[in-house]
């Protein structure tokens, strides 16, 4: 049974929310200021950062390569997990 979640705010909080969502199951909220969003945000982004370029490292092929070209290909990269034993095929 859909609950409209948003209809159980208080008028004056309804007033100050953007955004009104549905929920099939019972579940649980949390609610995070903007800053500390930010500042964990920043954390993990930083974080991912750093092994992204410790990765790049440890590369024998980037061996030759300076701090700032590694930088500089770092801020191109992503990680992506998939699974173990699957093969993995370009679909864009």
């Amino acid at each position: 049974m859909k609950q409209n979640i948003y209809s159980r705010f208080p008028q004056h909080f309804r007033n100050m929310l953007k955004y009104s969502f549905s929920i099939v199951e019972p579940c649980e909220l949390l609610r995070i200021d903007k800053d500390d969003f930010n500042t964990l945000l920043k954390s993990c982004s930083d974080t991912e950062w750093s092994v992204r370029l410790s990765a790049l490292q440890s590369l024998p092929a980037m061996a030759d390569w300076t701090k700032d070209e590694l930088v500089a290909l770092n801020n191109h990269c992503q990680i992506l997990e998939y699974p173990a034993n699957k093969v993995s095929t370009k679909t864009d």
